[in-house]
């Protein structure tokens, strides 16, 4: 009986099929290469950028605690809230909208793919740049009035 079992187990197996191997790249060498390379150049800049997302919900909540704090409206506070949510969103977009490209596909449009996305992510870094610049001089100037 066991015996049975086994060989009519053993023939579902057989006759589902094997799995597919995944396709094969057919990329050169040099193309890897060159792939690897760009990828590294982007997310280098995903990494050093995404470092500042904690100090940009910081300058938020600290933006946010001094406007609560404050009876009088406190010019360009909203603009810096505004930058650094702006800064924020951009990230978050690019990293779900980027997918690093399978050597499967044509190397010239995954090539073209990621120096797209090494631009965008350039333009993510000038942007938190920008807004963690502003809020903290608007921070800054906004203490000393205050004290």
């Amino acid at each position: 009986m066991k015996i049975i079992g086994t060989v009519i187990l053993m023939l579902v197996f057989v006759s589902c099929g094997g799995v597919d191997a995944p396709p094969k790249s057919t990329w050169s060498k040099k193309q890897l290469e060159e792939k690897k390379v760009i990828v590294k150049e982007v997310m280098e800049v995903h990494d050093i950028t995404m470092a500042f997302m904690d100090k940009i919900h910081n300058s938020i909540a600290e933006l946010e605690d001094l406007k609560s704090k404050q009876d009088s409206i406190i010019p360009n506070v909203d603009s810096a809230i505004q930058l650094l949510e702006i800064a924020d969103e951009l990230m978050m977009n690019w990293m779900r909208n980027y997918h690093e490209p399978k050597d499967t596909i044509d190397y010239a449009s995954a090539k073209q793919y990621l120096l797209k996305q090494k631009v965008a992510i350039q333009e993510v870094e000038v942007e938190t740049n920008t807004a963690l610049d502003f809020s903290s001089k608007f921070l800054s100037n906004a203490n000393d009035t205050l004290n």
